[in-house]
């Protein structure tokens, strides 16, 4: 007679004949998934969004050996690609794509939308999800989380996100001046300039080298324009940092550029100077779109345009008759302008390479200059970004909800952005200088 224990998976069988001694081996039980080629079990984890990837790194060894995000980009870019192939895709599929819908708020959203807010030391964090009917009205279809970001210096501004990375500014020791028409100096603020990139996911953050200006040229002073973004076919993510000295009020205008390219080792390098005043605030960062970055020029006439591969500058017109509270926005991967007057304006730029014309998409009254433009869902509803809140506008019922306030995102002067959580580790691109949040 044989006498077998019923172990679990990992444990020990012990195996006994009638009359002989004991005999232990180990038990591995059967999994289908033991038998699929690496490639396909990524392909499959690739699918899961963020949350679920990081449980299933606690599952076993083999799945956590595979999911180490900091050891090559492979899984955080197929998983980039699965769960956010739109932003992916090259700009003229997007564009085509787009053309099938006969406005921005027609086109399909395949990933719930996610925002950020950060309140110097935490990140929150909240996603919205569109998808399928709501049942229950009871049952929000949103979620939020708090994460414990410690930055060595308070954090101060937002730059941009792409792909998961965030960049973010803090008070730099240079005074930009505010001066009257008549030359007069009538007061000051400290500069922001960009100093983090973190991805609270992996929890990894750089500290970019600061700005140091010779003091004869940072007494009259020093105006600092920021911005962050993503050029794809060198998987290039760069940081950009504008210079101007002395009175902006008139031209000429000339501001010294520099570059810093994640995983280059080169630090900030010289990218030459722009003879154009670029408008950037608070409420009106930069945005990245198709590689390159925008700003609106002094005046609003011009979107000044900065290509991160070839990191040259060019103009865009402006929609014509728009006010000078306009700020842009991207909305689905398209540039916008976001024009706040008694009856904001929302215009689409249509555009062949770099050329464009602009139509309005919609016309709204529950915008203000203090409010960002999100994103739109396909039920004809706009996600405001507000000071402290997130807001849930419905275009056909003029009605609006708040879905997330100061108690997840922080102080109340903090303005939610988009953004959504990946893999993209500061290591696996080459950054030598990589620090670790601690819990």
């Amino acid at each position: 007679m044989l006498f077998v224990n019923s172990p679990n998976r990992g444990e020990t069988l012990t195996v006994q004949a009638q009359g002989t001694q004991a005999r232990s081996i180990c038990c591995v039980a059967y999994s289908p998934m033991d038998n699929l080629p690496k490639e396909v079990t990524l392909d499959i984890l690739s699918r899961l969004p963020v949350e679920s990837v990081l449980d299933c790194k606690l599952v076993c060894k083999a799945w956590r050996d595979s999911l180490q995000f900091r050891a090559d980009n492979f899984f955080a870019d197929l998983h980039l690609q699965s769960q956010h192939g739109l932003q992916l895709m090259q700009p003229q599929e997007q564009h085509k794509q787009f053309l099938g819908h006969e406005s921005i708020h027609d086109f399909p959203n395949a990933e719930p939308m996610s925002f950020f807010g950060v309140d110097r030391h935490a990140f929150y964090y909240a996603e919205y999800h569109t998808g399928g009917e709501i049942i229950d009205e009871k049952q929000p279809n949103y979620q939020a989380k708090r994460m414990n970001l410690k930055f060595p210096d308070a954090v101060h501004g937002f730059v941009g996100s792409c792909n998961g990375l965030i960049c973010l500014s803090v008070n730099s020791k240079y005074k930009n001046i505010v001066y009257g028409y008549d030359g007069d100096q009538i007061g000051y603020k400290y500069s922001d300039e960009p100093s983090y990139v973190c991805n609270p996911i992996t929890r990894e953050y750089v500290n970019l080298p600061r700005v140091s200006i010779d003091e004869k040229k940072s007494k009259h002073g020093v105006y600092i324009v920021r911005g962050f973004g993503y050029y794809r076919p060198t998987n290039e993510y760069k940081v950009v940092r504008i210079t101007y000295f002395g009175n902006t009020n008139y031209p000429p205008y000339k501001g010294k550029v520099e570059v810093y390219t994640l995983g280059s080792d080169s630090g900030w390098r010289s990218a030459g100077e722009v003879n154009y005043l670029l408008l950037s605030s608070f409420y009106s960062p930069s945005v990245c779109v198709d590689g390159a970055l925008h700003w609106f020029q002094k005046g609003l006439s011009k979107i000044v345009v900065f290509d991160l591969g070839v990191e040259e500058f060019y103009l865009y017109p402006s929609p014509a008759g728009i006010t000078g509270k306009a700020k842009l926005c991207v909305i689905k991967g398209f540039l916008c302008v976001l024009d706040i007057c008694l009856c904001p304006d929302l215009w689409f730029l249509e555009k062949n390479e770099k050329t464009g014309s602009w139509r309005i998409v919609f016309s709204t009254q529950c915008i203000d200059n203090t409010t960002n433009i999100l994103t739109i869902t396909e039920r004809d509803e706009i996600i405001l970004g507000s000071l402290g809140k997130v807001i849930l506008y419905n275009l056909k019922t003029r009605t609006s909800t708040v879905f997330a306030d100061e108690k997840w995102i922080g102080r109340s002067w903090w303005l939610p952005h988009s953004h959504f959580n990946s893999f993209v580790s500061l290591n696996a691109l080459g950054e030598s200088s990589v620090m670790t949040f601690l819990d």
